[in-house]
C-alpha cells in the first residue's frame, strides 16, 4: 500500500487524473478482453498456410477428427491455451490425424472465423478450448511422423534413450 500511495502521489504530482484513469480500468480490461478474443475478420475465407504444434481433439459429428493449431510446443498441457484469436481448430479426415501432442505441422486451407468452445482432456487434465478460427484443412505436412512399422520400436528406443540419460545424469552427480 505504501508503494502505491506513493505512485499515485508521484502521477498527481505531475499533474496526472489517477481517479479518471483509474475508473478506466473496468472499459479498458474490457477492451483487452475483445482484442485478445475477436477474429479478424478480414482472414475469412482466404486459403493460408499455417505452421504451429497439433493438440488433437474431439472428433466432429460427423467422424471427422480436429485438432488445434497453437503457437508453441507445451500450449494447453503445460501451459494455458492461447487467445481465441491465436489458435485454429482444424478439420482433417480421420487418417491424417495427428500422431502425437505438439506434433509440429504445416496446414493449408480456406481459415473462417468461427468460433469454437469444447472442454476437453489433455495431459495434465481438462481444458477449455476456446478458439475463434477453424480451417478445413486441404494439404497437410506433419513433421516427424512415425509409420506405423516403425511406432513401437520408435516408442521404445524414445524409452531406452531417456532412461540412459537419466542413469548418466545420476552416474555423473556421485563421481
Amino acid at each position: 500500500m505504501t508503494r502505491l500511495r506513493k505512485l499515485e502521489d508521484e502521477a498527481r504530482a505531475a499533474n496526472i487524473d489517477v481517479d479518471y484513469f483509474l475508473s478506466k480500468h473496468a472499459e479498458i480490461t474490457e477492451l483487452r478482453r475483445r482484442a485478445a478474443t475477436a477474429p479478424n475478420e478480414a482472414l475469412a475465407g482466404r486459403r493460408l498456410s499455417l505452421a504451429g504444434f497439433a493438440v488433437p481433439g474431439q472428433p466432429t459429428e460427423d467422424g471427422d477428427a480436429t485438432f488445434y493449431l497453437v503457437p508453441e510446443r507445451g500450449m494447453c498441457s503445460h501451459t494455458p491455451p492461447p487467445h481465441p484469436n491465436q489458435m485454429v481448430r482444424i478439420i482433417v479426415d480421420p487418417e491424417d490425424a495427428p500422431q502425437f501432442l505438439h506434433q509440429p505441422v504445416r496446414i493449408s486451407g480456406p481459415l473462417e472465423t468461427e468460433r469454437s468452445v469444447v472442454e476437453q482432456f489433455v495431459l495434465d487434465g481438462p481444458v477449455v478450448m476456446d478458439t475463434a478460427y477453424s480451417m478445413t484443412a486441404d494439404a497437410i505436412e506433419w513433421f516427424g511422423k512415425i509409420e506405423p512399422s516403425d511406432a513401437a520400436a520408435n516408442a521404445t528406443g524414445a524409452a531406452e534413450d531417456w532412461v540412459n540419460q537419466m542413469r548418466a545424469k545420476w552416474r555423473a552427480s556421485r563421481e
